[in-house]
């Protein structure tokens, strides 16, 4: 049994959006976050590369240290660097104006003459 995308156009159209999609959402994750998800995965690699050396240099205690060591600088490095990281920070709060909403005034107009000091003529 074949499966024919021509006699089926309905499923081809669903996979092109499915595709479209996919790229649009890889392009952003790219052009957001990828300083991000390299800065995880060469942690996560150092912690790993840590663990193993901890593994394999049982017998050594100069090893056991550099793994320990290795064990401790890369998830530092990892929670200092994410917690610098502007995506990871709360963003202050959207003005109602960006969004198109009417401005609430909580304090009432001053006139114009009392906001604005007089000019002497001379």
């Amino acid at each position: 049994m074949t499966f024919n995308l021509a006699e089926h156009p309905g499923v081809a159209v669903l996979a092109a959006v499915t595709l479209v999609l996919a790229g649009i959402g890889t392009w952003y994750v790219i052009r957001h976050h990828l300083r991000l998800i390299l800065l995880t995965v060469l942690c996560g690699f150092g912690f790993f590369a840590g663990g193993l050396v901890v593994y394999r240099g049982a017998q050594d205690p100069v090893l056991v240290g550099v793994g320990i060591f290795l064990l401790i600088i890369f998830p530092a490095i990892w929670m200092r660097a994410i917690g610098s990281q502007p995506a990871s920070r709360p963003k202050a709060p959207v003005p109602p104006q960006a969004l198109g909403a009417f401005e609430l005034e909580l304090r009432p107009k001053q006139p114009a003459a009392a906001a604005a000091p007089a000019q002497k003529k001379g």
